[in-house]
């Protein structure tokens, strides 16, 4: 209806659409939209569930939108694991270099 906007606590997504809506977003390079898709799935996944079923380029950005929160910390640290666990080495240094530079006291610990 016109004036009214959507209640996404309304809408009811099957868990198969949720993972077809995750495939196409991660296949297009859009993590937002991946994000998005694993908010309106019938049971959020945590991210212990998606490390165990492999799936860390959807971990890589739930980690990507908890880094600009006050987790900024662990949340870096989550994304260095997803990096390598993809086989990212190149951009884990990078991640671990930018680390370095900007939190020179989470090396020291």
């Amino acid at each position: 209806t016109e004036g009214k906007g959507i209640d996404p606590s309304g809408c009811q997504v099957e868990e198969q659409d949720c993972e077809l809506l995750q495939t196409i977003y991660r296949e297009l390079g859009e993590p937002d939209g991946v994000v998005g898709a694993i908010r309106i799935g019938p049971s959020r996944r945590t991210r212990t569930e998606l490390e165990l079923q492999g799936k860390w380029s959807d971990m890589q950005a739930s980690y990507e939108e908890v880094a600009s929160t006050d987790r900024r910390r662990s949340a870096l640290c989550g994304l260095v694991d997803c990096t390598q666990a993809m086989r990212r080495f190149e951009s884990s240094l990078q991640l671990i270099s930018g680390i370095r530079q900007e939190m020179p006291d989470l090396t020291e610990q």
